[in-house]
């Protein structure tokens, strides 16, 4: 018998957590939960995008979720999804950790989703229109704080790049299963066919909605990427805008920054003309992490 287990997916705003969540719950011994943390912050709290869709006024599997003692969270959701691994990319250092090491009956996994930062930049500019000194400490931030997190759990982390992810699903996503103690589904990279009820809504949910022929979604779907799924829709697909929409002097102004090139080197990672390029192994990770956190935004 499996032992309940919840997978972290953990990374920057719009760097495909979403994506990859959907992907792992897909899996038949999976459920993706979304934003799980969302439902205890009331000020934060947004409705299951399939239900929503559906006309109805609470999620159909997670409704009064926010009534139960965040301590007992997982175990409930396991009771109310009926699966063992629970995948949550609430995306907060702080909201995992409140996990790890505690008497809650489950094993922890820790999945750092890392996106180009150029990528990056592309997808968060199309939302805060600021320049590369204004945007980038985003990302040296989140990722410095979620790879340190990894770091001091080590047995429980996994770190992965989107943009190989995406480039590649079938090798990228068969060692993550792995990692969460799942043999490869590959029906699993298919999503869309799944219903899944969690705190979840950007482009990466269309597709589901689609598949299932329903409604409108709620108002807070609405992203700046809506087209640009659409012409995508049912389908794995790599986003490279990045390339025609980051400038070369905005791509120059990343590359130049040692901050970034510190971060990447400690993965064997550089940027390379067209993505990140291989460079070798993790030599030097825990000291190159070594303040990053509080240089981020130096």
């Amino acid at each position: 018998m499996l032992k309940r287990t919840v997978v972290f997916v953990l990374s920057s705003d719009h760097s495909g957590s979403t994506w990859a969540g959907y992907v792992l719950g897909s899996h038949s011994r999976a459920a993706f939960l979304g934003e799980y943390q969302r439902a205890w912050r009331p000020e934060a709290r947004v409705a299951c995008t399939l239900c929503a869709a559906k006309g109805l006024p609470d999620c159909e599997v997670l409704h009064g979720a926010e009534q139960v003692a965040v301590a007992d969270a997982f175990a409930w959701a396991a009771g109310r999804t009926g699966r063992p691994v629970l995948v949550d990319n609430s995306k907060s250092v702080a909201w995992a950790e409140r996990f790890l090491g505690g008497p809650y009956g489950h094993a922890i996994k820790l999945i750092h989703v890392v996106k180009d930062p150029r990528n990056w930049f592309a997808s968060k500019r199309r939302r805060i229109a600021q320049p590369v000194a204004e945007l980038l400490p985003l990302w040296l931030q989140t990722n410095a704080e979620m790879a340190a997190l990894l770091a001091r759990n080590p047995s429980a982390a996994l770190t992965v790049f989107y943009d190989e992810l995406a480039a590649d699903p079938v090798a990228g996503f068969k060692p993550i299963f792995k990692f969460c103690g799942l043999d490869y589904e590959a029906a699993a990279l298919q999503y869309w066919n799944v219903p899944h009820h969690g705190f979840a809504a950007n482009g990466a949910s269309s597709a589901m909605l689609a598949n299932a022929a329903l409604g409108p979604p709620p108002a807070h779907f609405r992203t700046a990427d809506d087209a640009f799924y659409a012409a995508h829709m049912k389908t794995l697909f790599a986003d490279t805008r990045w390339r025609q929409l980051v400038t070369p002097a905005e791509q120059a102004e990343i590359a130049a920054d040692r901050r970034v090139t510190d971060f990447l080197a400690g993965y064997g990672r550089a940027l390379g003309p067209l993505g990140l390029a291989r460079t070798g192994g993790l030599a030097g990770l825990t000291r190159r992490l070594r303040g990053l956190v509080g240089q981020a935004h130096g």
